[in-house]
């Protein structure tokens, strides 16, 4: 998504349309939405980085969850975080606002609550804390400089009140991660290794890890946990320091689904729907398949609504098949990232599987 295109349709995302009201009753009681920051799928050990086990902390729970490397749109949370919103390209927002994951929870009866500890850069890049204030019955934002630890206590609190209420209730964990000055983004507890990036990606692991422990102590009621990175980051030895940049770790960014007992049996084949969308991830010739678009797809089914959603796998090979997943090239790390536009992929035909 270029930034123009962002500049010149992002006004849509302050117009609050009626939301579709669900088709089916929903999958689950409680959904945390996470959406993390700077996040490269490149680095998750998970997801085949050989180098520090920077998903430690998450190995306990695989057997309860799935993860996979999907394509970005953008490399700057401006040009992502609408899209995870909405399920729909920049230049697809119609002048009359389109519907948000938030407000499709809101018509199926959801509570909705936001905590961010994200940072405001001005009118121009805030519309994404217009459209959480909006469209949340609670919002909060931290206070700058603190750590994404902070939003644990805002978790059990929202834990509390569901528990207490009886509501379903959304979730939205929106994280600063691992972005630039990466060695301020993490307590000093958790600088393990040299790297402060890994240490950082470390860091959010174990924060998922804990939530997943949290989460998991509900055992009467349905509960799903998903976290995708906004984007990823341009790696220091491609110039010297961990910055938003045009590199293809910049576009490729984790993608993790968690469900707890009741939330999997109950939902059995869609899980494994799931679970065979994680192991078929790339391509034959080693392109990743999926864009971040499947995140809001997953929210649209768990909420009951019609999804209307696309995902078409990745374009007919061309220029890029020679990037395979993961990448094997240091050279090639380095260079400009052309990944194909997700405007046009979007009108192609096909559906995700």
């Amino acid at each position: 998504e270029s930034y123009l295109r962002y500049a010149k349709v992002s006004n849509a995302m302050f117009v609050v349309p009626p939301a579709p009201p669900p088709a089916a009753a929903p999958l689950a009681d409680v959904v945390v939405m996470v959406i993390g920051e700077s996040a490269s799928a490149q680095r998750w050990s998970l997801l085949g980085y050989t180098g520090n086990p920077t998903n430690a902390a998450l190995e306990p729970w695989r057997s309860s969850m799935v993860a996979l490397p999907v394509h970005t749109n953008g490399n700057n949370t401006a040009q992502t975080v609408p899209v995870l919103l909405t399920g729909q390209a920049m230049d697809q927002l119609p002048a009359t606002g389109v519907a948000t994951y938030l407000d499709k929870a809101r018509s199926a009866g959801f509570s909705v609550a936001t905590h961010s500890n994200q940072r405001s850069f001005g009118v121009g890049q805030s519309f994404f804390f217009t459209a959480f204030r909006q469209r949340s019955d609670q919002f909060t934002v931290q206070q700058d400089g603190q750590f994404d630890g902070n939003l644990s206590a805002l978790l059990d609190q929202q834990l509390h009140t569901t528990a207490r209420t009886q509501r379903p209730s959304l979730i939205t964990l929106h994280l600063y991660g691992s972005h630039p000055r990466v060695n301020k983004r993490y307590p000093a507890e958790f600088a393990k290794w040299d790297d402060p990036y890994d240490n950082s990606l470390a860091y959010t692991s174990a924060l998922l890890a804990d939530w997943m422990a949290q989460l998991n102590r509900i055992t009467d009621k349905r509960v799903l946990l998903v976290y995708i990175s906004d984007h990823g980051l341009s790696f220091a030895n491609c110039g010297g320091s961990y910055v938003h940049g045009a590199t293809r770790s910049a576009y490729e960014v984790p993608l993790l689904l968690w469900g707890n007992a009741p939330f999997r049996q109950s939902n059995a084949a869609w899980w494994q729907q799931w679970q065979a969308r994680s192991q078929h991830a790339l391509l034959p010739d080693g392109r990743l398949r999926y864009t971040n678009l499947l995140a809001p797809l997953a929210l649209d089914d768990v909420l009951g609504v019609n999804a209307t959603t696309r995902l078409p796998a990745a374009p007919a090979a061309d220029a890029w098949t020679a990037y395979r997943y993961p990448p094997e090239d240091g050279a090639r790390q380095c260079a400009v990232w052309k990944p194909y536009d997700l405007p046009v992929v979007l009108k192609q035909a096909g559906a995700v599987q």
